[in-house]
């Protein structure tokens, strides 16, 4: 059994299609806000009066964890198609019709994959934080699900701006946070995708094809009803990286 009193484990790993090489190479293990921020501490500043200190930002950063781009990538959008002009580049592509008057979306090609064994919501935002020059260009979609009721991937889908078209996002910038609501001290644990996860993964990434019109919250109750996710955390166990 992974979890304790005081610990919540959060499994977590790359996700890509099958079709494609493994990219397993550009995915680092994440790190925490709170340590990133740590880096950047101001040593001078009044011990007793500082955002370090502070029970409710100290909560919130422990358990939100960083998102870095492995490569830069400069992308254009000429006549609704994506254009590199950087030499290396994550492949990316438009995502859907836009949903905002005057906006783009485009798919950036990273996602990721995260579930856990008791109820547990996670959130998907933009990089608040963090000095990222991409989000004068656009930022991701945000979203949240009980990754302990479901087993999909997360997209990085940007919304450009003002029918912006370019996205130019460095390497090492941050690009999303993944914040995590518990008391507890989450600690993530990487598994590789395997042949059968990514099935059961798929399964639910396109639920919306198969079943149309469906809340999300029945969508949890036919996932658990099927004992889904029992399935899964042991398929899982299985494939832990040590």
């Amino acid at each position: 059994m992974f979890v304790n009193n005081k610990t919540l484990d959060v499994f977590w790993c790359p996700y890509w299609s099958y079709r494609e090489d493994d990219w397993n190479i550009l995915y680092n293990d994440l790190e925490n806000l709170y340590s990133d921020l740590e880096k950047n501490k101001n040593k001078l500043v009044d011990k007793k009066n500082n955002l370090f200190l502070c029970p409710v930002v100290r909560n919130f950063t422990k358990n939100t964890f960083v998102i870095k781009n492995p490569i830069k990538s400069h992308i254009e959008i000429v006549d609704n198609k994506i254009i590199y002009k950087s030499i290396n580049y994550i492949d990316s592509k438009i995502a859907r019709p836009p949903s905002l008057d005057n906006n783009i979306l485009v798919n950036y090609g990273l996602s990721y994959i995260f579930f856990c064994e008791e109820n547990l919501n996670m959130a998907l935002t933009s990089p608040f934080f963090s000095n990222s020059q991409h989000l004068k260009y656009g930022s991701i979609v945000p979203g949240k699900f009980d990754i302990s009721s479901w087993f999909r991937n997360i997209n990085f889908e940007y919304n450009l701006w003002n029918n912006e078209k370019t996205l130019i996002i460095e390497k090492d910038e941050d690009i999303a946070y993944v914040n995590f609501e518990t008391e507890k001290n989450v600690n993530l644990i990487r598994f590789n995708l395997s042949p059968k996860l990514y099935k059961y993964a798929a399964s639910c990434g396109t639920s919306t094809r198969w079943e149309t019109f469906v809340p999300l919250i029945d969508r949890y109750k036919r996932f658990l009803k099927s004992r889904t996710n029992k399935i899964v955390l042991k398929e899982i166990k299985k494939n832990i990286v040590k």
